[in-house]
């Protein structure tokens, strides 16, 4: 049995990655913004509750540079509420 989790996204380190702490064999599967924050749905497995993976996920705005090398899976695009719009990808491992 699978079901959908929500996970909040820290603000993203100077070289635009951040974070989160699932349980093993998690998935990303979209992003959005929820009570002005910006969070990540995850396929998780309910029956485990212990936290002890980590995703690394990198978060870019509109119009910033960075390396041309693949950047992982795109989960989306998020506008915060200042309208600032984010990209959000699955860090390629």
């Amino acid at each position: 049995m699978r079901a959908v989790w929500k996970f909040k996204l820290e603000r993203p380190n100077e070289d635009g990655f951040c974070f989160i702490s699932v349980p093993p064999g998690s998935e990303p599967v979209s992003v959005g913004l929820q009570d002005s924050e910006i969070v990540v749905w995850c396929m998780v497995d309910p029956h485990n509750n212990i936290r002890d993976e980590e995703i690394t996920l990198f978060v870019t705005n509109t119009g910033s540079h960075f390396d041309e090398k693949p950047l992982g899976r795109f989960l989306g695009t998020v506008t915060s509420l200042s309208g600032i719009v984010w990209h959000i990808y699955k860090a390629y491992e």
